[in-house]
């Protein structure tokens, strides 16, 4: 078994950048269709977590849930690190649904996702246009306080917004951007945020 971080935005929103991952080898086991695997990128050597699409003759082939196309490459078993069977996210690990349950889970996932895009689209001008006003942050500012969490990793800090039992943004270790959820960045002042890290750095 193997520990390691998630990180991207292909797999949204099974895992989201920081969670952490459990990875178990195949060990000769079959590799099905619905399992969310870990392998290197044949074409650059990156380490990548996607969800098997199809298993024949042929190979392996893979997507992220939410990407819309297949991954370019075809894998072959011995490619395949090992299937992820469980994240960890707000202290509390979760299994991960494979097999006939995984490519439910995955088409309700993609079907979700590209009806996401599709609305954002539309939304997306308003969204901003408002972001900017700052009307949300004035009227709302007094009542909702994130805090912010320390965690600390390997390559650096990683930093946590979170607002009660939520975890509505992340800044990776080494990034100089908060990631914040999209309905929240109505609320929250990035700049304040950056400010804020500057006095207590």
């Amino acid at each position: 078994m193997k520990l390691s971080n998630y990180n991207g935005p292909s797999m949204n929103p099974t895992f989201w950048p920081g969670d952490g991952l459990r990875v178990v080898p195949y060990d000769g086991q079959r590799i099905c269709c619905g399992d969310v695997v870990a392998f290197t990128n044949p074409i650059n050597g990156r380490n990548i977590v996607h969800r098997v699409i199809k298993v024949n003759t042929d190979g392996i082939r893979t997507r992220g849930d939410n990407n819309n196309s297949l991954d370019p490459w075809v894998l072959k078993p011995e490619d395949i690190t090992g299937r992820i069977v469980a994240v960890h996210r707000r202290n509390k690990w979760r299994s991960i649904a494979s097999g006939e349950k995984g490519v439910v889970l995955g088409s309700i996932l993609r079907m979700k996702s590209d009806l996401s895009k599709r609305t954002s689209k539309i939304l997306r001008p308003l969204y901003h246009w408002l972001a900017r006003t700052g009307l949300f942050q004035a009227l709302f500012s007094p009542l909702i306080r994130p805090q912010i969490l320390y965690f600390k990793r390997p390559r650096g800090a990683e930093l946590h917004l979170v607002l009660g039992p939520w975890v509505i943004g992340r800044r990776l270790q080494g990034a100089n951007e908060w990631q914040i959820k999209r309905l929240f960045r109505l609320f929250v002042e990035v700049e304040k945020l950056k400010s804020k890290m500057k006095k207590e750095v």
